[in-house]
């Protein structure tokens, strides 16, 4: 396996962590959006933060931020 395949391994276990947990730390959301390298890898991101979002009647600021962040960066890779 090379760095690319390990990374993305990294971020899919990342990703699958950070879904199975109600309140992901914000260390483990650092860590993911460290590690992040792909357009679909940045889609999966947002696209479970918003889950976590429709999930939560009265979500969290921090989580709230986060996924505007990765849309946004999403938007702006498209955009390249």
């Amino acid at each position: 396996m090379n760095a690319a395949e390990l990374n993305h391994r990294l971020v899919e276990s990342l990703l699958d962590k950070v879904e199975e947990t109600r309140f992901p730390s914000a260390e483990m959301q650092d860590r993911v959006e460290q590690y992040i390298r792909t357009r679909e890898e940045a889609a999966d991101y947002a696209e479970g933060l918003i889950a976590k979002i429709e999930d939560t009647r009265f979500p969290s600021r921090e989580l709230v931020q986060r996924a505007e962040a990765a849309v946004m960066r999403l938007a702006a890779a498209e955009r390249a």
